[in-house]
Protein backbone atom coordinates (compact mmCIF):
# COMPACT_ATOMS: atom_id res chain seq x y z
CA UNK A 1 0.00 0.00 0.00
CA UNK A 2 1.34 3.36 -1.01
CA UNK A 3 1.28 5.91 1.81
CA UNK A 4 2.91 9.38 2.48
CA UNK A 5 5.83 7.88 4.68
CA UNK A 6 6.69 5.56 1.39
CA UNK A 7 9.78 6.30 -0.41
CA UNK A 8 9.77 6.76 -4.24
CA UNK A 9 12.16 4.38 -5.12
CA UNK A 10 9.73 1.94 -3.41
CA UNK A 11 7.21 3.27 -5.66
CA UNK A 12 9.53 2.80 -9.32
CA UNK A 13 10.65 -0.55 -7.91
CA UNK A 14 6.86 -1.78 -7.57
CA UNK A 15 6.25 -4.65 -10.35
CA UNK A 16 3.43 -2.81 -11.41
CA UNK A 17 5.93 -0.20 -12.42
CA UNK A 18 9.52 -1.16 -12.83
CA UNK A 19 9.33 -1.93 -16.42
CA UNK A 20 7.71 0.87 -17.75
CA UNK A 21 10.01 3.86 -18.87
CA UNK A 22 7.12 6.64 -17.95
CA UNK A 23 7.30 5.63 -14.40
CA UNK A 24 10.12 5.53 -14.10
CA UNK A 25 11.15 8.33 -16.07
CA UNK A 26 9.08 11.00 -14.50
CA UNK A 27 10.45 10.28 -11.09
CA UNK A 28 14.38 11.49 -11.61
CA UNK A 29 13.11 14.84 -13.31
CA UNK A 30 11.52 15.71 -10.63
CA UNK A 31 14.26 15.56 -8.04
CA UNK A 32 17.33 14.30 -9.51
CA UNK A 33 19.59 12.22 -7.40
CA UNK A 34 17.15 12.49 -4.39
CA UNK A 35 14.69 9.92 -5.83
CA UNK A 36 16.47 7.04 -4.12
CA UNK A 37 15.56 8.10 -0.19
CA UNK A 38 13.03 10.83 -0.78
CA UNK A 39 9.56 9.93 0.92
CA UNK A 40 6.66 11.44 -0.73
CA UNK A 41 5.44 13.63 2.43
CA UNK A 42 8.95 15.01 2.28
CA UNK A 43 8.58 15.64 -1.40
CA UNK A 44 5.53 17.65 -0.79
CA UNK A 45 6.93 19.21 1.83
CA UNK A 46 9.81 20.42 -0.42
CA UNK A 47 7.13 21.76 -3.18
CA UNK A 48 4.93 23.21 0.32
CA UNK A 49 1.99 22.83 -2.59
CA UNK A 50 1.41 19.07 -2.87
CA UNK A 51 -0.91 16.86 -0.23
CA UNK A 52 1.30 13.94 0.88
CA UNK A 53 -2.31 12.32 1.46
CA UNK A 54 -3.86 12.72 -1.92
CA UNK A 55 -0.15 12.02 -3.73
CA UNK A 56 -0.06 8.84 -1.86
CA UNK A 57 -3.72 8.04 -2.73
CA UNK A 58 -3.77 8.92 -6.11
CA UNK A 59 -0.47 6.81 -6.64
CA UNK A 60 -1.70 3.45 -4.94
CA UNK A 61 -4.95 4.03 -7.07
CA UNK A 62 -2.87 3.75 -10.43
CA UNK A 63 -1.12 0.93 -8.87
CA UNK A 64 -4.31 -0.93 -7.93
CA UNK A 65 -5.54 -0.16 -12.45
CA UNK A 66 -1.76 -1.67 -13.46
CA UNK A 67 -2.54 -4.65 -11.55
CA UNK A 68 -5.96 -5.18 -13.11
CA UNK A 69 -5.13 -4.27 -16.79
CA UNK A 70 -3.13 -2.33 -19.07
CA UNK A 71 -2.88 0.84 -18.44
CA UNK A 72 0.55 2.43 -19.91
CA UNK A 73 0.56 3.23 -24.11
CA UNK A 74 2.53 4.86 -26.18
CA UNK A 75 1.03 7.01 -28.60
CA UNK A 76 3.63 7.22 -31.19
CA UNK A 77 4.52 4.64 -32.70
CA UNK A 78 8.19 2.51 -32.42
CA UNK A 79 9.11 4.37 -35.68
CA UNK A 80 7.85 7.71 -35.07
CA UNK A 81 9.84 7.58 -31.74
CA UNK A 82 12.98 6.48 -33.87
CA UNK A 83 12.39 9.41 -36.14
CA UNK A 84 11.95 11.50 -33.25
CA UNK A 85 14.04 10.62 -30.10
CA UNK A 86 12.66 13.59 -28.40
CA UNK A 87 9.10 11.43 -28.08
CA UNK A 88 10.79 8.74 -26.07
CA UNK A 89 9.32 9.91 -23.05
CA UNK A 90 6.01 10.19 -23.70
CA UNK A 91 2.66 8.53 -23.46
CA UNK A 92 -0.62 8.25 -21.45
CA UNK A 93 -2.41 5.95 -18.82
CA UNK A 94 -5.52 5.05 -19.81
CA UNK A 95 -7.82 4.55 -16.63
CA UNK A 96 -11.14 3.74 -17.90
CA UNK A 97 -14.36 2.48 -16.32
CA UNK A 98 -15.82 -0.36 -17.12
CA UNK A 99 -18.70 0.85 -19.33
CA UNK A 100 -18.69 3.05 -22.43
CA UNK A 101 -17.96 6.55 -21.59
CA UNK A 102 -17.01 9.70 -21.99
CA UNK A 103 -13.54 10.54 -21.39
CA UNK A 104 -11.25 13.77 -20.34
CA UNK A 105 -7.45 13.98 -21.11
CA UNK A 106 -5.50 15.04 -17.95
CA UNK A 107 -2.49 17.12 -18.35
CA UNK A 108 -0.94 17.86 -15.56
CA UNK A 109 1.57 21.12 -14.84
CA UNK A 110 5.36 21.36 -14.11
CA UNK A 111 5.80 24.78 -16.01
CA UNK A 112 7.65 22.35 -18.87
CA UNK A 113 10.17 20.86 -16.78
CA UNK A 114 8.79 17.87 -15.99
CA UNK A 115 5.12 16.21 -16.14
CA UNK A 116 3.51 16.12 -12.10
CA UNK A 117 1.07 13.41 -12.68
CA UNK A 118 2.13 12.04 -9.19
CA UNK A 119 0.92 14.61 -7.69
CA UNK A 120 -1.73 16.41 -10.04
CA UNK A 121 -3.65 13.77 -12.27
CA UNK A 122 -3.88 10.40 -10.56
CA UNK A 123 -6.26 11.18 -7.89
CA UNK A 124 -8.22 13.67 -10.45
CA UNK A 125 -8.45 10.77 -12.81
CA UNK A 126 -9.94 8.44 -9.46
CA UNK A 127 -12.37 10.74 -8.90
CA UNK A 128 -13.01 11.14 -12.40
CA UNK A 129 -13.78 8.01 -13.07
CA UNK A 130 -15.94 7.50 -9.53
CA UNK A 131 -17.95 10.42 -11.98
CA UNK A 132 -18.21 7.86 -15.05
CA UNK A 133 -15.53 9.15 -16.86
CA UNK A 134 -12.81 7.38 -18.47
CA UNK A 135 -9.56 9.37 -17.94
CA UNK A 136 -5.85 9.54 -19.91
CA UNK A 137 -2.83 11.12 -18.04
CA UNK A 138 -0.48 11.89 -20.36
CA UNK A 139 2.89 12.29 -20.05
CA UNK A 140 3.79 14.76 -23.15
CA UNK A 141 7.14 16.14 -23.57
CA UNK A 142 8.85 18.61 -21.41
CA UNK A 143 12.57 20.03 -20.91
CA UNK A 144 14.68 20.59 -23.32
CA UNK A 145 12.02 19.20 -25.69
CA UNK A 146 9.56 21.46 -24.45
CA UNK A 147 9.64 23.69 -27.17
CA UNK A 148 6.61 24.57 -29.12
CA UNK A 149 5.08 23.07 -30.68
CA UNK A 150 6.08 19.27 -29.20
CA UNK A 151 3.92 19.61 -25.90
CA UNK A 152 0.58 20.43 -28.11
CA UNK A 153 1.65 17.47 -31.15
CA UNK A 154 1.73 14.99 -28.30
CA UNK A 155 -1.54 16.01 -26.86
CA UNK A 156 -2.73 15.87 -30.13
CA UNK A 157 -1.13 12.39 -31.16
CA UNK A 158 -2.75 11.01 -27.71
CA UNK A 159 -6.29 12.19 -28.82
CA UNK A 160 -5.88 10.72 -32.17
CA UNK A 161 -4.54 7.92 -30.43
CA UNK A 162 -7.86 7.35 -28.02
CA UNK A 163 -10.00 8.00 -31.02
CA UNK A 164 -7.99 5.21 -32.71
CA UNK A 165 -8.79 2.33 -29.89
CA UNK A 166 -12.44 4.21 -29.17
CA UNK A 167 -13.57 0.19 -28.68
CA UNK A 168 -10.76 -0.80 -26.89
CA UNK A 169 -10.61 1.83 -24.02
CA UNK A 170 -14.88 1.75 -24.33
CA UNK A 171 -15.35 5.30 -25.00
CA UNK A 172 -17.37 7.38 -26.70
CA UNK A 173 -15.79 9.50 -29.58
Amino acid sequence: MIKPETRLKDIVNAPEFRDHELMVGEMPGIFGSLISNIKLETMCKMTKTWNPQSLAEGMEYLSEQTKKKKVFYDFWTPKEKASDPSRKMTGIAALTVSKKAKFVVLCAGGGYASVCSMAEAYLVAQLLNQMGYSTFVIQYRVGKYAKAPNPMEDLAQAIRFILQYTQEFQVEA
